[in-house]
């Protein structure tokens, strides 16, 4: 029996990692933190619109120990940390497949144990 109060947490790193092989991603977790690849490529997929294309620009900061304290500021110009540039539609549609698998997965696991 589910307890009454409870929460599934959704996507974990695990289930990232996963979509991230089965999208051919190029650019790990920690480096593709905000509007990279990931992100780009979901966007691409669902609205492209959204998207201005040829103002995409690649900002990698590996090391962002400071990042609570000064903020995206303190290590993007541009508001990107990541590889937009390689982001594409198909990656975004083999993300969001393989997210949603793992989330349909995830809630017949739990919910309907036997």
């Amino acid at each position: 029996m589910i307890p009454k109060k409870t929460i599934l947490i959704f996507p974990t790193n695990e289930h990232w990692k996963k979509a991230i092989v089965h999208a051919n991603i190029e650019t790990s977790l920690h480096e593709d933190m905000h509007a990279g690849e990931i992100e780009t490529s979901i966007l691409l997929h669902l609205n492209q619109g959204l998207v201005r294309e040829n103002k995409m620009v690649d900002e990698l900061a590996s090391n962002r120990s400071f990042l609570h304290l000064l903020g995206m500021k303190g290590y993007t110009q541009s508001g990107v940390i990541g590889l937009p540039t390689l982001a594409n539609k198909a990656k975004g549609k083999l993300l969001l497949e393989s997210l949603s698998k793992s989330a349909i997965e995830d809630i017949n696991s739990f919910c309907f144990k036997s």
